[in-house]
Formats: C-alpha cells, structure tokens, sequence
C-alpha cells in the first residue's frame, strides 16, 4: 500500500499487485482515493501495441478534488462520482464504455440531483446514448453520435437529440440571476445534425428541427 499525497494534501491509499504469466500481466488496483472506493482489474499483453483489457468500478469520488489535481478548480463543480469504465483493444485501437452517475451535484451554482452519462468510444465514432440531467421531478435528456477519423477527434460529423419534462424556471439559479421573480415552466424537444471542422470550436449546423414552449411567465 501507498499513500497518496498531492501539494502536501492526503488523497489516500493505493495498493496495487501485478502478476505474468507467459506475455501476459495481470493487475488488480484498489485505492480509497479521496474519500472513494476504487477498483481496477484488467490484463495487458506484452506484445506490439499492448493489447489490453481494463475494468474500473469507482463509487462516491468527489469530483471536486479530481478538479483540483487537474488544476482545474476555476470549474465550479462538486458532487460524488460513481460508476464503471470498461477498456478494450490496443494503443493505436482502443475502444470503451463509460456509466457514470454524478449525484448530489452543483455545476455552475445549479443544484442537481444527479446527472448521467453512457458513452461508448470507437475508433472512428463517440456515442453518447445518455446524457441524463435530474433536479427533482425535472428531467433535460440529451443524445448524441460524433463520427471522426481515426485518431482524430477535431474534425467529424455529429448528430444530437433533446427532450424534458417541464423544468421550472423559478428554480433555476442563474436564470433568477439574470431575471429576478421569472416563473413559469420551459420545455424542450429538439434534434439535429452538423459538422466539426478542426480550429473552429463551434459545430457548423447542417439540420436543426426545436419544439420550444413555455407556460404561465
């Protein structure tokens, strides 16, 4: 076991065990970093291009802390991260899935309480099947496929899907900060398509179809 520490702050403790057999070496990593419970097992073939197989299951990591190891801490964001990344293929192929689950969250001041994510990675498309955001009985749901070249993710096509429930507008924080006293209540279904092209950060839009109503502002 080690002791993990980062600018003089205790994250916790790492154990780690390693074993080969013929070209082959195994793993099995578990760590109470930051307060978490992590677990990674997987086995990695010593051969060209490191074919590899990988599992982590992570519970209740606070994402604030991942923030500031990143030295991203000017992102205004906490909650406890669960959930699982599964690892597949080579270093020049790789393919995975990501479930993750952020509860008891504030991003950008908005209290919610969770939002989730599945996403599968190939070599040549990124899939997000969910992108779920929840805050009481207020749901937002998003979807959405990106299609690249390999190994390049600056440039490609990508198609989305939008939908909620009715989201009240009294209880969004930074809507009350622009437009004190606004109610009412929002809804929003929508869908299109587009392009990426690499230096230009916005996607150029090819397809773009919204339903948009609100009620009692």
């Amino acid at each position: 076991a080690k002791e993990v520490k980062f600018e003089g702050q205790n994250y916790g403790d790492l154990t780690a065990a390693a074993r080969t057999g013929g070209n082959t070496v195994s793993y099995n990593v578990t760590s109470n970093f930051a307060g978490s419970n992590l677990r990674v097992t997987g086995n990695t073939q010593l051969v060209r291009d490191y074919p590899t197989v990988a599992h982590a299951d992570v519970s209740q990591l606070p994402i604030q802390r991942i923030l500031v190891l990143a030295k991203r801490s000017d992102i205004p964001a906490k909650g406890n991260l669960s959930g699982t990344v599964q690892v597949e293929g080579t270093i020049e192929n790789p393919t995975g899935k990501v479930d993750l689950d952020l509860a008891n969250a504030s991003v950008y001041d908005e209290p919610l309480d969770h939002v989730r994510a599945t996403v599968n990675y190939l070599a040549q498309s990124l899939e997000v099947s969910r992108l779920e955001v929840v805050d009481g009985a207020a749901r937002l749901n998003l979807s959405g496929r990106f299609d690249h070249p390999v190994n390049d993710l600056t440039s490609g096509s990508l198609q989305f899907k939008v939908d909620s429930t009715h989201i009240d507008l009294a209880k969004i924080h930074n809507i009350q900060r622009l437009r004190p006293g606004i109610g009412g209540t929002l809804h929003v279904t929508g869908d299109g398509s587009g392009t990426l092209r690499a230096g230009v950060p916005i996607p150029q839009l090819s397809r773009l179809n919204a339903d948009i109503g609100a009620t009692g502002i």
